[in-house]
């Protein structure tokens, strides 16, 4: 298989194309190795920004300015924006900084909370992981006994209520039982009335 054509072949210089290519020009798109680039470059007819792959993948290139890198961002957009892009309207009135400044003070605070993750919160986390084994036995050894407990509660209830219910349905009986003794009463003396009466 020619290595020329293949597909896992590594990146070779777009003029001479056999040396591996470690610098790309952002102007051209094009990639060249290190005794090339000044040949490229010798062209004046462009201003051509050559640059190593590290660099061409750490700095952005604009969007709107495909040929002009992004070293300002838009505090109001948050995105990175190239020099052309500062006098365009969408960002007229907007706080421009320099994109690496920006980086660097991500990095403080990012510096800063992973110190803070590391020193106290993570240790906070590793605290309250390791009362979980403890909590878990507490809770299956205390279960069983809430149960018993609300068991010989509920029973005791149930014995409360019964004995109430009983009462209850002995005052029913004992009332009736006056009820239909008045009643019993208030018969006989209506039919002595009507004997009287006939």
């Amino acid at each position: 298989m020619d290595p020329q054509c293949s597909g896992q072949d590594i990146m070779r210089c777009f003029l001479c194309k056999n040396d591996v290519a470690p610098l790309h020009c952002r102007v051209c798109f094009l990639h060249f190795c290190g005794d090339c680039v000044e040949k490229h470059t010798s062209d004046k007819s462009k201003v051509h920004n050559v640059v190593s792959f590290r660099q061409l993948l750490s700095i952005p290139m604009c969007s709107v300015h495909p040929t002009k890198q992004c070293n300002l961002l838009c505090e109001q957009c948050n995105s990175p924006i190239c020099g052309l892009c500062i006098s365009s309207e969408e960002h007229k009135h907007h706080d421009i900084v320099d994109i690496w400044e920006h980086c660097k003070n991500n990095q403080e605070v990012i510096r800063r909370d992973l110190q803070e993750l590391d020193e106290i919160i993570y240790p906070k986390y590793r605290e309250a992981a390791s009362t979980i084994p403890a909590r878990r036995a507490d809770a299956e050894e205390h279960t069983p006994k809430v149960k018993a407990a609300l068991k010989n509660q509920g029973e005791s209830l149930h014995t409360e209520i019964d004995l109430i219910i009983q009462g209850k349905l002995m005052e029913i009986d004992d009332i009736n039982s006056q009820i239909l003794t008045a009643i019993d009463r208030e018969e006989e003396t209506l039919n002595e009335t009507i004997k009287e009466i006939s």
